[in-house]
């Protein structure tokens, strides 16, 4: 883009950008901090002294898989009550902006720019991060605009993750847990659900969601040893699916306090049913707690069926069919499988593939690879980006059917002029992968128009 064409506004932000992503950023470099940096004390001062604008009606939620869907399908509840709701994600898909989330929009860059510009030009912030800085900023927004309620993703991690600097939540939700951020979070499963349960404070209320019991029962040790209350979606909730199709699903939900019939999911997946039973929880023990009265029955109906899920089991085209699904881990490839074989599909496809460094691509390859896969290897624009013949020399162990290609354009190019009758086109591993694609497909012009990323 040439400067002629960039706005004030534009050029604003992108001076904002550059200066807020000159910090570190484990989510873009991959380097662990240091441990003596790894901590939260400093913005809990901070927020103490500065009348703690963190502070309204929150639901947090951490988990290693389905926390993003999980905070949508709150948000998406929450905004039937036509209150003012901020929700904060991570990661973004085509701009920063979408991490913070007003009443349903994506924070404007004007607003954006406005609020963070005291944040990154204040040399008190000289050494905060580039995800602490963020996780200021959404507060203040929300503040600014006068929110009743937050719905909080972390970012990594729990017990010592930026947003665990509030003090008082309304309830935690744990998702599923699984092997990530190994070099951080500790190399078991024991110990990584214990730093994800670090979220949880003193006689606060947890949901935990589905997920294999001995996980679950970690989960339930920790969260015990404070007092807390503890709600199991596998034992409070009842899922009865109905109807399900490359574009949406219909279930019913039983919780111990409704029974929702004929739910349409916009996002597809016995998983994703799983994600939407624990928003409803939460949403129900958290509106009883603050009201003091029961959630209306049509908030859930109507606002889980206006929830869209991009990069999740996504179908970008019709014709020829294209899916894109940001999938990075053993267990979010098991998902993508089991979902994708319920379903009525082409029966052969091709497989555009990329990935991040530090992923378990052994295990990803064995979930996807079969006798009607066709693999093209390719290579997302990222500096931690896993190299295309490594993932090669890793596929190939399962599969004899493949290519490569050096960017996601060219290997777009090469699965179309290979389709040949009943196939489709699945685009899926790193988010940066899935960006790229839909900014192509799609034609979106997010942060990397501007050269952000």
């Amino acid at each position: 883009m040439k400067n002629s064409k960039i706005t004030k506004i534009e050029k604003d932000y992108i001076n904002v950008i550059n200066k807020l992503s000159s910090r570190s950023n484990f989510e873009k470099d991959g380097q662990k901090l240091k441990d003596e940096n790894w901590k939260i004390t400093h913005i809990r001062e901070y927020l103490n002294k500065n009348e703690n604008f963190d502070k309204r009606n929150t639901i947090h939620i951490a988990g290693s898989k389905g926390k993003g869907s999980t905070a949508h399908f709150i948000n998406g509840i929450l905004l039937q009550s036509r209150k003012n709701i901020y929700l904060f994600t991570s990661p973004d898909i085509h701009s920063v902006t979408e991490r913070i989330i007003i009443n349903g929009q994506p924070i404007s860059k004007k607003l954006f720019t406005y609020i963070a510009k005291k944040y990154v030009e204040d040399i008190f912030f000289d050494q905060w991060s580039y995800f602490e800085l963020l996780t200021l900023i959404g507060w203040k927004v929300a503040e600014k605009t006068n929110c009743d309620w937050q719905i909080i993703e972390t970012g990594l991690g729990g017990r010592l993750d930026a947003t665990n600097a509030m003090t008082k939540k309304i309830i935690n939700v744990i998702t599923p847990i699984d092997y990530e951020h190994t070099e951080i979070l500790g190399k078991t499963i024991n110990k990584i659900a214990k730093e994800k349960t670090g979220i949880v404070k003193y006689k606060e209320e947890v949901i935990i969601a589905k997920m294999p019991k001995s996980r679950i029962k970690i989960i339930e040790e920790q969260a015990s040893l404070i007092e807390s209350k503890i709600h199991k979606i596998i034992t409070d909730c009842k899922i009865t699916y109905k109807k399900h199709s490359i574009d949406y699903q219909i279930v019913d939900i039983d919780t111990p306090l409704e029974k929702y019939k004929n739910i349409q999911l916009n996002a597809i997946g016995k998983h994703q049913a799983e994600n939407a039973a624990s928003a409803i929880r939460a949403c129900e023990i958290a509106w009883q707690k603050v009201y003091k009265e029961k959630l209306p029955y049509q908030y859930v109906k109507e606002g889980l069926s206006q929830v869209k899920l991009p990069g999740r089991i996504e179908k970008i085209r019709e014709n020829p069919l294209i899916l894109l699904d940001g999938m990075h881990s053993q267990l979010s490839a098991k998902r993508l499988e089991e979902t994708l074989t319920d379903i009525k599909l082409p029966k052969k496809r091709i497989v555009i593939f990329g990935s991040l460094q530090n992923k378990k691509i052994d295990s990803i390859a064995k979930q996807i690879c079969n006798n009607k896969t066709e693999i093209i290897i390719t290579q997302p624009k990222s500096s931690r980006a896993m190299s295309i013949n490594k993932i090669k020399s890793i596929f190939a162990k399962y599969s004899s059917n493949i290519h490569t290609n050096i960017n996601i354009d060219d290997a777009l190019k090469n699965a179309l002029e290979k389709m040949n009758g009943d196939q489709y086109i699945l685009i899926t591993g790193s988010i940066y992968l899935i960006s790229e694609a839909r900014e192509k497909l799609l034609s979106i012009d997010g942060d990397r128009k501007l050269n952000l990323r």
